[in-house]
């Protein structure tokens, strides 16, 4: 947009904002929005903000497939971890369910341990369901995440769990552990084999 004076787009803007009514004002914005799209940055990536009972945490948004709502019936198995939930039929294929909060602090359920949202996680072959109370997607600067140290507050999580966390970030003023999926699905894999063997063995 060039006025007869050529004055550019956004001086022009500026110089007749105190003559148009909040309608005309309101109409320019939503054109420049449209007209501007915001740029992203190179290092911006995609993932997801978990809410676990015990708090939150972040996941890469890459290797989750599908999330799922409500959580579907799981089939219980017998003797198994009280943070394996069951199994279900995803797509043709049998994943375990995982409550990611019981399963990161050993904690016992508090309320309604079905009440949430299931993500599906992929990676290197393995799947595996996470159950979280609410997921929301954001992007992130990685450059930013800082790698998990001595002094990551880890919220109380057991020594077991502290080699899965990747690093951490500062959400709202607090500091939010981002999981390492790499470390996470292998090792929850490695347990439920190791405990279906124990089963077979009795």
């Amino acid at each position: 947009m060039e006025s007869d004076s050529g004055i550019g787009p956004v001086r022009f803007y500026a110089h007749s904002l105190e003559h148009i009514s909040d309608e005309e004002f309101w109409q320019l914005a939503s054109e420049a929005a449209q007209s501007s799209p915001t740029a992203v940055p190179s290092a911006a990536q995609q993932y997801l903000l978990c809410t676990l009972r015990r708090g939150p945490c972040i996941l890469p948004q890459q290797p989750v497939r599908e999330v799922i709502f409500p959580l579907p019936a799981c089939a219980q198995l017998p003797f198994s971890p009280p943070w394996l939930l069951g199994l279900i039929s995803w797509h043709g294929e049998t994943i375990p369910v995982v409550d990611l909060n019981m399963y990161l602090w050993r904690a016992p359920a508090s309320g309604d341990a079905r009440d949430g949202s299931l993500l599906v996680v992929q990676k290197d072959q393995l799947s595996v369901g996470f159950l979280v109370s609410t997921v929301v997607a954001l992007t992130l600067d990685a450059q930013q995440i800082l790698p998990a140290g001595a002094d990551t507050p880890f919220n109380h999580l057991p020594p077991t769990a502290l080699k899965m966390v990747r690093g951490v970030e500062t959400l709202l003023e607090e500091q939010t552990l981002l999981l390492d999926i790499g470390a996470l699905l292998p090792e929850i894999v490695q347990q439920l084999s190791g405990g279906m063997r124990d089963v077979e063995a009795l």
